[in-house]
């Protein structure tokens, strides 16, 4: 089961990267215009490509471990004993229950933030993500 989900995980990210390189190649060869009327070369486009796709690859990061937070500290509730994380920084096992809680009701309120702040820096540097 793991070597079927790791190869099929494998060839996605293999096709995803060949989609960015097409894209990305295109973009080269293209002239785009800046808003203005002018001119910009395929290379000045790209450039500003970049930190888009970096803020969006530290945006889906953050958003993974956000998601992933809960189950891992329900995994450490449920081997507390094996595990002794809690047990090392004095955590009881009822009040792990409100860590979990609150991991788990963050998330919503995480999103509606993440929102306002891809906004921001919409405005801040230029982007058209939307576009």
């Amino acid at each position: 089961l793991q070597s079927n989900a790791f190869n099929w995980l494998h060839s996605a990210v293999v096709k995803a990267i060949e989609r960015l390189k097409e894209v990305l190649g295109r973009a080269d060869k293209t002239r785009s215009s800046d808003g203005d009327g002018n001119q910009i070369s395929g290379e000045e486009a790209t450039e500003t490509l970049e930190p888009l796709i970096g803020s969006f690859a530290s945006y889906s990061c953050d958003t993974l471990s956000l998601l992933y937070t809960p189950f891992i500290m329900i995994v450490v509730v449920v081997f507390r004993d094996e595990a002794e994380i809690t047990k090392l920084y004095g955590i009881k096992e009822s009040d792990m229950e409100f860590y979990v809680l609150f991991a788990l009701a963050i998330i919503p309120f995480q999103f509606i933030a993440d929102m306002f702040l891809q906004n921001a820096l919409e405005l801040l540097h230029g982007w058209k993500i939307l576009e």
